[in-house]
């Protein structure tokens, strides 16, 4: 009986990763805007266009067309919610189905499968990178201002990519045996929008629903950069609560990738 080939240690594995992986997401980014004529500027312009829409929209709503501090702090709370959210919904969605789009690189049997479906969550986190930029400025100028908690922004944007990496390995596994994984997905993702506290704050969740927010990771995420970026405090709860959903997501998904990889590729 021979022996099961041994695994490469996690440095050599993790090199071997990373070059397939910049060249998969500089191709994802670049097939992202293709045939527009701003191309990449659209990474810039979108989260700008967003944050203008919302700025405006709650001033004209809650102003009554003044710009009031309530109006323009309310809209800060909401995108600095929204903006994880719709980097993960779009890493899950492009993820879901990656390895079909894929086929001939996961045909090659040398070829680090995993960069498929993370190339499309790496692609999808610089325009929310971007957009975090935009909003520290905004909360600079318009909000409560910035304190050296910010200095953890660029630490938990790096747990919301390595949360959804993870999540993007379940799914993409997930979606070659089930057909209908994208719907299910697109209805969990809406479901998801309302469960997490991105409209409204946690103190208007009844109290006995608040353990089923701890074990949503997205709460953990929102919480954290709201903590950081409009009350300028550390997020050591929500940090330390995201990490431990960041090692459960990547080491399940890196698990469930490599014992199914095999069945995946016979299946198509």
């Amino acid at each position: 009986m021979s022996a099961a080939p041994a695994r490469p240690p996690a440095g050599a594995a993790l090199g071997a990763l990373l070059a397939p992986l910049v060249t998969l997401a500089r191709r994802e980014l670049q097939t992202r805007y293709a045939g527009t004529r701003l191309g990449r500027i659209w990474a810039l312009l979108q989260p700008l266009a967003t944050m203008a829409i919302y700025l405006t929209v709650f001033v004209l709503v809650m102003g009554g067309g003044r710009d009031t501090v309530d109006a323009r702090q309310y809209a800060l709370f909401i995108l600095a919610g929204l903006l994880p959210f719709q980097a993960l919904a779009d890493g899950l969605q492009r993820a879901c189905g990656s390895l079909r789009q894929d086929k001939p690189l996961l045909e090659a049997a040398t070829f680090p499968a995993e960069a498929i479906p993370l190339a499309r969550v790496v692609g999808g986190a610089l325009p929310e990178l971007l957009g975090l930029l935009l909003l520290g400025l905004a909360c600079a100028v318009w909000g409560p201002g910035l304190g050296v908690s910010v200095l953890a922004l660029p630490l938990l944007w790096l747990g919301r990519v390595g949360l959804t990496a993870g999540l993007a390995l379940w799914i993409s596994v997930i979606a070659i045996f089930i057909t209908d994984t994208g719907e299910i997905l697109g209805f969990a993702l809406t479901a998801l929008l309302f469960l997490t506290p991105v409209f409204y704050g946690i103190d208007q969740v009844p109290a006995w629903l608040h353990p089923l927010l701890w074990i949503n990771p997205l709460h953990h995420v929102v919480e954290a950069y709201r903590d950081v970026l409009l009350q300028g405090r550390w997020p050591w709860g929500h940090g330390g609560a995201l990490l431990l959903c960041v090692l459960l997501a990547v080491g399940s998904g890196r698990w469930a990738f490599g014992r199914c990889l095999d069945a995946v590729r016979d299946e198509l």
